[in-house]
């Protein structure tokens, strides 16, 4: 018999085993969602017979408008099957109970963000739609370059984000998930940071991997992406890429591309249309 429904204190052993089962990431990893974000009703397990068998993970959030509206959104992260009972239809399963779990609460928006091509097909047959476009490129490390550069925690890199925003639509975080992001990008050497450039108040979300420097997000004013840059360069020396992703439309940084971040579905009653809405962070 199959039961779905939020997962209680005493799912969590076996939650955390099928996250590592599926996703290999590292103790450290999983118990720092564990410790900053875990709640039982945000977690959905699917369970058999043989107990927790699928799995997802919410982060409730908000979609901020160009006309300064708001609307409640979910971003659904850590979707995970058992391998031994694939094929039975249990992650499909666990989406539709996700549908009816969201509009109980009147949040009439998830995304997601699929790690490969055939996640997103997976999706696609539960009505996600592409969605979040981005701009995006990775180019050599510039020249460092000597502007000021501070770690900033969740509350002021909120402050600074909805600022440099303002007018664009985008997925909006609070200060506690922002917080969150601070101790997982601190697992790879990063942080969350304000960059002052002569234009303006710039901010980054910052990993490093290797001689990669990852900006996960980074907002600049406009004509100030590449000091932004070179800023955070002279801060991680000895890098030799940098990876950059901000909103669609203000890439100023050569080969920067357009691409799209993620998935979306609307969960009736709703008029509005998530299409054009700036997400990243993703906690990945």
């Amino acid at each position: 018999m199959l039961e779905m429904n939020p997962s209680r204190p005493e799912d969590w052993a076996a939650c955390k085993a099928l996250w590592q089962t599926v996703f290999g990431d590292t103790d450290e990893y999983v118990e720092n969602y564990y410790v900053n974000q875990y709640s039982p009703q945000k977690v959905l397990v699917l369970r058999d017979e043989g107990g927790v068998r699928s799995m997802l993970a919410l982060f409730d959030c908000e979609h901020r408008w160009g006309d300064g509206g708001t609307t409640k959104a979910s971003y659904l992260y850590a979707l995970a099957t058992d391998p031994a009972v694939r094929g039975r239809g249990y992650a499909g399963f666990l989406l539709k109970y996700a549908d009816f779990y969201l509009q109980g609460r009147g949040i009439p928006f998830l995304s997601t963000v699929p790690a490969e091509e055939s996640l997103q097909k997976f999706f696609a047959r539960s009505d996600f739609q592409p969605c979040h476009p981005m701009d995006e490129g990775t180019c050599p490390t510039p020249p460092p370059q000597a502007l000021p550069v501070k770690q900033v925690d969740g509350s002021a890199y909120f402050a600074l984000r909805e600022a440099l925003l303002a007018g664009t639509a985008h997925a909006v975080y609070p200060p506690a998930y922002l917080d969150y992001q601070t101790t997982v990008s601190a697992l790879n050497g990063g942080g969350l940071f304000r960059i002052d450039t002569p234009g303006g108040p710039a901010c980054a979300v910052v990993e490093r991997w290797k001689e990669l420097l990852d900006l996960r997000e980074l907002l600049a004013p406009a004509g100030w992406q590449a000091a932004a840059v070179s800023a955070l360069a002279a801060r991680f020396p000895g890098t030799a890429t940098c990876r950059v992703r901000c909103p669609a439309g203000k890439g100023e940084l050569p080969g920067m591309e357009r691409r799209v971040f993620g998935m979306a579905k609307r969960i009736p009653p709703t008029e509005k249309v998530l299409g054009k809405s700036y997400f990243p962070l993703a906690f990945d």
